[in-house]
């Protein structure tokens, strides 16, 4: 551990030297931590069009319709995904009602659960100290504490890869069957992420493979046994709606994969993923590469096949894929956190040695936070105002990233009379900033109130006060459309009416949304309002 965090760190936690941190406090400090993030909302929420919207409103259709097997949109076989998010946003709107908060508590449970999943695994593959480090790098993420208020299947499918990894490590413990756990997690994440939880299952070979004299985890008939119990729930799910609806669940949803696999969807280029991570995981990305070079060269560290293996493996599978987007990079992040975390701590014995380059570091940390603080009055003395009026909360985040970043300075002068310096601090320092920018994008409002003008637009005036007399109805000709503008009327309409295919079909006294196209199909009518191509129509 001498090469991890240098003599006399308290990050060493050499055995006979140093006690590692009580595990109980270690699992309040990472509430405490996540928790406080997570409870961080500013006044007005408002949804994400997609694909957050689109969850949110297909659960809320289960939940109307009693219907909890057809996956439909305004009347539409969809069966585009696995069901497994719908699901669990329809349990959390039934128990706390339909709303932006209540259609993220599944997400931002399963954010809190991988936080303390990964010091689990983390104090089984590394040091202690390390291992919660690791995950309270996890926690002050950017981009994964955004997908973490987003009712979305990504960090739910985060979660269950790490439950398969935790209960994978235990079954090595000589506990055998907590490998149909493992299974069991899998299955769970095809449940929730269809065959995106593929990639995550090969990214395990270089554990499973090379190890596998050591763990004989394929060879142990619980894993299996949990895999078939896993995929249970979607067995049965795609059987049900194949009774109800014939072969169409089935093909569209096997169909799904083909499209995928053979269309650069979002068509941002090979080299997506090279840019996209260090920018959205930034500064823990550019640790993480350091910190594999740690783990490879300290015997500290156990299981590189995984730690290491793991997130190369899934990074090489993901730029491979055709269709890449940002979501699917946070199956990443957590081994990342740890390999960042054994750099951090490599740094802090390099610290508390007092050596050049941690000082260095500091130094240049300081003067972005320095450089962040001044920006904004400097800006504003000049009269320069480069943000649009919906982003101006962002001088707020700025200042606040720029005063957690002069952190680390903060521990260095008070280190600087004495002979040991303090490297647990200087490490903890490094989060400060991080996490006073994501808590200031969420008590903004920058992160969590996507759409407001669309749902004040939506949800006042005369367009308001119409929604909120009855049901109002959707012209959709089929198949039914899921671009933004359906999406964000649907959730904003307190009371759904049904589906109609043609403006025709309108009855007298209904209300209802039509695309401008299909207006002069509509009987006779008056306008309440209009949002972009759609208005908002009354048969008298």
């Amino acid at each position: 551990m001498r090469a991890l965090a240098g003599e006399g760190s308290p990050l060493a936690a050499r055995q006979g030297e140093l006690p590692p941190p009580a595990v109980g406090r270690s699992v309040v400090v990472l509430l405490v931590l996540c928790g406080a993030l997570l409870a961080i909302n500013a006044p007005w929420q408002s949804f994400m069009a997609h694909d957050e919207g689109y969850y949110a409103q297909q659960a809320r259709m289960m939940l109307a319709d009693g219907d909890w097997i057809t996956q439909q949109w305004w009347g539409t076989l969809v069966y585009d995904r696995a069901n497994g998010i719908q699901w669990l946003v329809a349990m959390s709107q039934s128990l706390f009602g339909f709303g932006e908060i209540a259609s993220r508590l599944p997400a931002m449970a399963a954010s809190l659960g991988s936080v303390l999943l990964l010091y689990a695994i983390g104090r089984r593959i590394a040091p202690e100290p390390v291992a919660l480090l690791g995950a309270a790098i996890l926690a002050v993420t950017p981009i994964f504490m955004q997908a973490s208020k987003l009712a979305t299947q990504d960090v739910p499918l985060v979660f269950t890869e790490l439950l398969a990894i935790w209960a994978l490590l235990r079954a090595e413990e000589g506990r055998r069957r907590f490998a149909a756990l493992a299974g069991i997690a899998f299955g769970l994440g095809f449940a929730i992420k269809s065959f995106m939880v593929l990639p995550a299952a090969a990214a395990m070979a270089p554990y499973l493979l090379w190890e596998h004299r050591r763990h004989r985890h394929l060879a142990n008939p619980w894993l299996w046994l949990g895999v078939l119990a896993g995929l249970l729930p979607t067995v049965a799910w795609l059987g049900l709606s194949y009774l109800r609806h014939g072969w169409f669940p089935v093909e569209a949803y096997f169909g799904k994969l083909l499209f995928l696999a053979g269309s650069d969807f979002h068509n941002v280029g090979p080299l997506y993923y090279v840019w996209n991570v260090p920018v959205n995981a930034f500064p823990w990305s550019l640790l993480a590469i350091g910190g594999a070079f740690v783990v490879w060269r300290d015997p500290a560290y156990r299981r590189r096949a995984l730690v290491i293996g793991f997130p190369l493996t899934l990074f090489v599978e993901l730029t491979s894929f055709t269709t890449r987007a940002w979501y699917y990079a946070l199956q990443l992040l957590p081994m990342m956190s740890i390999l960042a975390a054994a750099c951090l701590a490599w740094l802090a014995g390099r610290y508390a040695a007092h050596a050049r380059l941690p000082q260095a570091l500091t130094v240049f940390m300081a003067a972005a936070g320095t450089l962040a603080l001044a920006a904004v009055p400097v800006a504003a003395l000049a009269g320069i105002d480069p943000l649009p009026p919906e982003l101006s909360p962002l001088r707020f985040v700025i200042m606040a990233a720029g005063l957690g970043f002069l952190a680390p300075l903060a521990v260095l002068l008070a280190d600087r009379h004495v002979a040991e310096r303090h490297g647990v601090h200087w490490a903890w320092a490094w989060l400060a900033g991080p996490f006073l920018a994501i808590a200031g994008l969420f008590a903004t409002g920058l992160w969590g109130n996507y759409t407001p003008a669309t749902k004040a637009l939506l949800t006042t005036g005369p367009i308001g006060d119409a929604v909120l007399r009855g049901p109002v109805a959707f012209v959709l000709p089929p198949p039914a459309s899921v671009d933004k503008p359906v999406v964000l009327m649907s959730l904003y309409m307190p009371q759904p009416g049904r589906p109609v295919a043609d403006a025709s079909g309108l009855r007298p006294g209904e209300t209802a949304w039509v695309r401008a196209r299909e207006l002069p199909r509509a009987p006779a009518h008056e306008v309440i309002g209009t949002y972009e191509d759609w208005t908002l129509i009354r048969i008298p």
